[in-house]
């Protein structure tokens, strides 16, 4: 038995009901996903082979019911993992209350005594807070010698002693 059947006793019902919420929209959009990614595949598959039937010139290719069946799976497969992972992010804003009140991170500190503020003047603290310490690592991360913001090396070039040209 799955844990959604039986959540934990730690969710309001209110989390459950946004849990079933989000999880119900994944898998409807999933499964239209599934539906439009195989349809528009079979129809690309069926473009294809008229072309490559009347117009041999254009695209010379030799498709059958096999190439058909791979072509609609994988335009299903993709259409489905597609539609599912935009709607999982479009979605998850819900969850985060969630996951706010599941935290037990040991490494937070208190921006204030809870007694002084309200909770949304503390949340509006800690995005502001969460703000300043993004702004001060990548300010670091720029101002680093011999770094940059990817993998670029920071600008230099590096040296590959193993690859020597020949001048001839």
């Amino acid at each position: 038995m799955t844990r959604g059947h039986s959540p934990p006793s730690s969710l309001t019902s209110e989390d459950i009901v946004s849990l079933a919420m989000v999880r119900r929209d994944i898998w409807k959009s999933a499964m239209t996903g599934f539906v439009v990614g195989g349809t528009g595949s079979f129809l690309l598959h069926k473009t294809a082979e008229y072309l490559s039937k009347h117009r041999s010139k254009v695209l010379p290719l030799t498709l059958t019911r096999n190439t058909a069946f791979a072509t609609v799976m994988m335009g299903a497969s993709l259409g489905s993992f597609l539609a599912a992972t935009t709607t999982g992010k479009n979605q998850v804003h819900h969850l985060h209350p969630i996951f706010q009140r599941g935290n037990t991170n040991a490494n937070t500190v208190p921006l204030v005594n809870a007694v002084d503020i309200s909770p949304e003047d503390a949340e509006r603290l800690e995005r502001e807070r969460n703000r300043i310490m993004r702004r001060a690592s990548l300010n670091q991360a720029i101002r680093a010698p011999g770094h940059g913001l990817n993998d670029s090396h920071g600008g230099h070039w590096v040296q590959d002693s193993t690859t020597q040209f020949r001048k001839e």
